[in-house]
């Protein structure tokens, strides 16, 4: 990719409220109980987005699970606890 064009895809990434990930990043799938509507997923949303070292994040109400991109370093446990309110959520096994 050309310098110009990732330098696009890094601002837009940045006016969406995501993160560029580096390319060491790795993959978290969360199971998430609970939800029941589109204001449940944009809360998940919100709280995983929040936490230190999600560059990214994606909520499915169907499947009730969050697919996060997140630093090596981060723990799937914490990262399951930061989500507050009545929902019950767990790293995937």
């Amino acid at each position: 990719m050309k310098p110009v064009a990732f330098a696009l895809v890094a601002l837009a990434l940045v006016a969406c409220g995501e993160k560029a990930p580096p390319a060491d990043a790795v993959d978290v799938v969360l199971v998430v109980e609970g939800m029941t509507c589109e204001g449940c997923v944009a809360h998940v949303e919100k709280d995983l987005a929040a936490f230190d070292g999600v560059y990214a994040v994606e909520v499915d109400l169907e499947n009730g699970t969050a697919s996060c991109k997140v630093d090596k370093a981060v723990d799937p446990l914490a990262l399951s606890k930061a989500v507050t309110g009545d929902y019950k959520v767990a790293p995937k096994p």
